[in-house]
């Protein structure tokens, strides 16, 4: 029995090594350590488990002495007891020493730079991935949305819980209660921008898993019909699609860009979204609003591990 978990967990790494942590795939695992998918669920019950299992099992290889109350139970915990094996100098096999040579162990450094620039920020901005789920947005952002707390009260167990497309087009319409008018330019750019982002990753599991959600008419009463009506804009690449222009709830006409600084990550690209004012008074709104909320950011979904909350 010991012996198939290690081979498995052996089969992890070899993956990890190879494909990243972002589209890890129990299949490619049971593959690769020549054993059936069933097994795998035998003997860790899920993706997760399997994932977080691997923190024991790196520590027990690397022959550092970590206390039980102390032992990893994420990827990023991980590469920290692996990054700090590595200083000391301890002794480290090949197949952990090729994985640490990958954007793998990389993970808390790219996506810690990336949120800290969030912060640092002093427009309204956030950062998402390839499929739109908002990893962190800084406060002024939170501010100009007023985000409301139930929205993130329950993120983590729903299905997109945290993904843009919630917010713009989720049965609670959060995003039109501030657009008072030209909400069909809002909608379409907010739609163009989740199609283009996601458009070499639709074959992905986690993709598949989104996208039957936001298809469902009840939860998701606009969805389909603006993933319909932007359809056409991956063959024309040349459409400017980033421009906003509308009347908001509180601060009134507002007009900006939504300019993206991108960050090339082994599991996907990393979106810093910025709003750039194009006028007086949006830029006014905007600087009031820095001044209102200060530096910082929150972090929300988590990245580059994915999680599939099952609909209630």
């Amino acid at each position: 029995m010991e012996g198939t978990r290690d081979r498995i967990l052996e089969g992890l790494i070899r993956v990890i090594n190879s494909d990243g942590v972002g589209e890890l795939s129990v299949p490619a695992v049971a593959t690769e350590a020549g054993v059936s998918v069933p097994t795998i669920y035998r003997h860790f019950g899920s993706k997760q488990a399997l994932v977080e299992a691997l923190g024991g099992y790196v520590v027990a290889r690397s022959g550092l002495m970590w206390s039980e109350t102390e032992s990893p139970e994420t990827v990023d915990e991980v590469v920290e007891i692996i990054t700090e094996m590595y200083r000391r100098g301890e002794a480290m096999d090949p197949a952990l020493r090729a994985a640490m040579a990958t954007d793998v162990f990389n993970v808390r450094e790219i996506l810690d730079k990336m949120i800290a620039l969030t912060g640092q920020v002093r427009l309204p901005a956030f950062l998402c991935d390839v499929y739109g789920d908002v990893i962190a947005a800084n406060k002024i952002i939170w501010l100009f949305f007023k985000i409301p707390p139930a929205l993130l009260e329950d993120a983590d167990r729903v299905p997109g819980g945290y993904n843009t497309t919630r917010f713009n087009f989720g049965k609670d319409l959060m995003a039109r209660s501030h657009i008072v008018d030209n909400w069909e330019n809002y909608a379409l750019n907010s739609m163009s921008a989740f199609r283009e982002n996601s458009l070499r990753y639709r074959a992905k599991p986690y993709f598949k898993y989104l996208i039957k959600i936001f298809r469902n008419p009840i939860e998701y009463p606009l969805f389909d019909r603006y993933w319909k009506m932007v359809s056409s804009v991956e063959q024309d690449n040349a459409a400017n699609m980033d421009y906003f222009s509308y009347h908001h709830a509180e601060f009134g006409e507002i007009e900006y860009i939504s300019s993206s600084t991108v960050s090339i990550t082994s599991f996907g690209e990393l979106f810093l979204i910025q709003y750039l004012p194009l006028d007086g008074h949006t830029s006014q709104v905007f600087e009031q609003l820095a001044q209102q909320a200060g530096h910082g950011a929150i972090h929300f979904a988590p990245w580059p591990v994915k999680t599939f909350p099952h609909s209630t």
